[in-house]
């Protein structure tokens, strides 16, 4: 029954009161967290191209190097005018005065690629984006909406013109238990 906090009987810290508990409690946390902190991320820096004034991003799908439009309000789609096959089918568009249904074709890309970011067999709709090439003069193959840029990490700087994505590092579950005792050593001692 002590009101002080939860403390062992036995520990030496029963009498020092609930700062003395705070302390040790900020410390441990502090050095977990300068463990945690301790592996830098990598990043990668995408340049950012203008098709006229939009932001455009070059990606590669099949090996392809192609130009998608970034933008950030909305959900990613292909041109169908650069994607070949798929099913024909009816997709919701939202907007701020309500959702319609139009006609486009649903397309897999076995591989689509954004630095060293890979996604498998991307399922997206391809619709007809000539007004959009039209508008700014050069070609575009497809949006790269918001559901793409979350699912890869990415975040834009528009004043550098670059997207930054945190490179993906693949290691194996052992290296990471090992990297992980190593890097709390200290405060386990």
């Amino acid at each position: 029954g002590d009101a002080r906090g939860i403390v062992a009987y036995n520990s030496p810290m029963k009498r020092q009161g609930p700062f003395s508990l705070c302390f040790v409690a900020v410390a441990v946390l502090s050095c977990l967290g300068n463990s945690l902190s301790g592996s830098e991320a990598a990043w990668e820096e995408i340049p950012i191209e203008r098709c006229d004034r939009l932001p455009v991003i070059t990606v590669s799908v099949q090996g392809k190097n192609l130009r998608f439009l970034v933008d950030t309000a909305a959900m990613s789609v292909l041109n169908i005018k650069s994607f070949a096959g798929g099913q024909m089918t009816a997709i919701p568009v939202t907007s701020f005065t309500g959702t319609r249904l139009t006609s486009a074709r649903q397309v897999t890309l076995p591989e689509f690629v954004l630095g060293g970011h890979r996604l498998h067999n991307l399922r997206l709709p391809a619709i007809d984006l000539s007004p959009i090439v039209e508008a700014c003069g050069g070609q575009i193959d497809g949006i790269l909406g918001l559901d793409l840029l979350e699912a890869m990490g990415a975040t834009l700087d528009l004043k550098n013109r670059v997207a930054l994505m945190e490179s993906p590092v693949e290691e194996s579950e052992e290296t990471i238990q090992k990297e992980f005792l190593q890097g709390h050593k200290h405060c386990m001692d």
